[in-house]
């Protein structure tokens, strides 16, 4: 009995060590060990979700795509069928800052929505300065629903994650 509880502690130990912690913020190392291609990522589990949509939460995943200038794909992935469009609109909110209303696109599962590139940079700096992060989307059948999740530990979660390019900044002499 004593080898087998030693034997399942290796083994859940090597499941899990390519994922790390920051505050709730679960860090997990993929880099193809032939292209050496980083799709690592940085996720959070919403903290208040819709019915029984538990498996939702944020996505922060290393890009590799030429039109990934900010080095990132952000989607949030709302654990329920969204529908079958091509783009679904959303509100996001960080603390009590002006809610931000955009639209993205589907996953191919039809259960995430991708935020669109050009989004991504003042979507970032949010969650890096802020505290709570609120998301509302509507499911296939036209319900809103709206999740919630803390951002303790996003900005060390992020920097962990290492592939984000900051956008460069605008000198200001330049502009009129």
């Amino acid at each position: 009995m004593k080898k087998l509880i030693v034997v399942l502690a290796v083994l859940i130990g090597a499941m899990t060590v390519n994922a790390q912690l920051y505050g709730l913020w679960r860090y997990d190392e993929d880099i193809d060990p032939i292209t050496d291609e980083n799709t690592s990522a940085i996720s959070r589990l919403s903290t208040t979700w819709p019915h029984d949509y538990k498996n939702s939460g944020l996505v922060v995943r290393c890009g590799t795509a030429s039109y990934h200038s900010s080095g990132v794909e952000v989607y949030f992935a709302a654990g329920t069928d969204l529908g079958s469009d091509f783009f679904y609109d959303f509100v996001y909110r960080v603390d009590k800052h002006e809610p931000v209303s955009l639209r993205g696109s589907a996953s191919v599962s039809e259960d995430a929505i991708f935020f669109r590139e050009k989004d991504i940079p003042d979507l970032i700096t949010a969650l890096i300065d802020g505290s709570n992060f609120v998301f509302r989307t509507e499911d296939a059948e036209g319900d809103e629903i709206t999740y919630e999740l803390p951002l303790t530990g996003f900005d060390e979660a992020l920097q962990a994650l290492g592939c984000y390019k900051e956008p460069p900044a605008i000198d200001s002499s330049l502009t009129p």
